[in-house]
């Protein structure tokens, strides 16, 4: 895992025994497709997200939210995905456009 600076946090949700956080993808130093992490309540990496899209053309998450105690993040091309609060792992539950 790469290191990141939370000052390019984009957006943060408060969770049980932590913190979601999305990082700006413009960071020189962050994979874009990877923007969004797990920290726990000592802000420690917990994961980094990973999808079966890291190496295409996807993009970075744009937002992220929570309900229903699931994390669900959307990238720009119009994916929704539905990330697993254990692993970090996301999956795609809809097309958002």
């Amino acid at each position: 895992m790469k290191k990141f600076d939370l000052r390019a946090t984009k957006a943060a949700i408060e969770i049980p025994d932590g913190r979601i956080v999305l990082i700006n993808w413009s960071r020189d130093d962050l994979d874009a497709n990877r923007n969004v992490f797990r920290l726990d309540k000592n802000g420690k990496m917990i994961w980094q997200v990973s999808s079966e899209h890291d190496d295409d053309v996807s993009g970075p998450f744009a937002t992220i939210r929570y309900e229903n105690e699931k994390l669900l993040a959307s990238r720009w091309i119009g994916l929704l995905y539905d990330i697993n609060l254990e692993t970090g792992f996301a999956v795609v539950i809809a097309e958002t456009r």
